[in-house]
């Protein structure tokens, strides 16, 4: 098994040609795989409660784009 290595920074290039460092944070990577995707999160520098805000900002993010609201499978 191949040891994980530490990453330093995530770097966002912009189509205009800008760019933006990431020192702390993850990213997702999203993969189709036989008609499912799989997710790839890559860390840097985050470890412990840092990961549960990670998690809760993106429950928040799905519950204001209306992804968890149960009239839909009402209907």
């Amino acid at each position: 098994m191949e040891e994980e290595k530490d990453v330093k920074k995530i770097v966002i290039h912009y189509e205009d040609g800008t760019e933006k460092v990431i020192d702390k944070g993850f990213f997702c990577n999203m993969k189709e795989e036989d008609g499912s995707a799989a997710l790839e999160f890559t860390m840097c520098h985050v470890s412990g409660r840092e990961i549960e805000l990670i998690v809760e900002g993106c429950l928040q993010l799905g519950f204001k784009l209306g992804m968890f609201d149960n009239k839909k499978e009402e209907e």
